[in-house]
């Protein structure tokens, strides 16, 4: 909706009229905010204000509209303040009308891909793991494991440091288990490490991928008992206890 701030007849152009007007009147539609220019400028912002999935979903979002918007009629002043026009394709024949039947159709594709892709991002494989993989957040690979443990045995593909001696430890390691809210305890090899993206742990990772291995089968075997009292061998060590004293 952003790049669309330059339209009084779009839906945030509604919400803002004195900013989309003002716009609108000095730019024109499909200039300033459609620009190659404005979004290299917010993407820089962004990456220094903001996490990196966050800013992966800004610049997608932002280019993928502008890339739609070239299929239609007028196209997109990408290279804007030069006043030419990208079109995509050449031929304005093929090109799409605002809310016209191509326009339509194209949506209805787009949705049915979303929709196949759906269970890819929950399961965190197929494009959305490549993507998570890609930007190495621990966060993430921390989200995917707390989803999907149990099922096989996991992995951390990492580029780090050690928080004490600073030395590299950058290398897959197999993981034990969770640590705090989005880190990992690791396998060093040479006992357990704690792994998160601060410095209150072990290992600070500034990339992490994560991988996952063999599949695991989980066996569940009910034991039942007397929970009246207590075993046996628990009263006789209390019996025999030498801290044990008679009252």
């Amino acid at each position: 909706m952003l790049p669309d701030l330059d339209s009084k007849a779009s839906y945030i152009g509604r919400l803002l009229r004195l900013t989309s007007g003002t716009l609108e009147r000095y730019f024109g539609h499909r200039t300033f905010t459609h620009s190659l220019l404005l979004q290299c400028i917010a993407g820089l912002l962004a990456w220094w204000l903001l996490p990196g999935g966050y800013v992966l979903a800004l610049i997608a979002g932002w280019v993928s509209h502008s890339w739609c918007d070239m299929m239609t009629k007028g196209g997109v002043a990408w290279f804007w303040p030069a006043r030419i026009r990208c079109v995509l394709p050449g031929n304005p024949a093929y090109r799409m009308e605002v809310m016209g039947g191509g326009e339509l159709a194209f949506l209805l594709i787009v949705i049915g891909i979303g929709l196949l892709m759906m269970p890819l991002a929950v399961t965190g494989t197929g494009t959305a793991g490549l993507i998570r993989g890609a930007l190495g957040d621990l966060e993430m690979a921390r989200g995917d494991y707390d989803r999907n443990k149990g099922t096989a045995a996991f992995s951390v593909k990492l580029s780090g440091r050690d928080n004490r001696t600073y030395e590299d430890v950058s290398g897959t390691y197999p993981i034990i288990g969770p640590w705090s809210t989005e880190g990992f305890i690791v396998d060093a090899g040479d006992g357990p490490r704690s792994l998160c993206a601060s410095s209150n742990c072990d290992w600070h990772a500034s990339h992490a991928k994560l991988e996952r291995g063999e599949p695991m089968e989980t066996t569940s075997i009910p034991i039942q008992g007397d929970t009246s009292q207590p075993p046996r061998s628990a009263r006789c060590c209390a019996r025999w206890s030498p801290w044990a004293r008679s009252t």
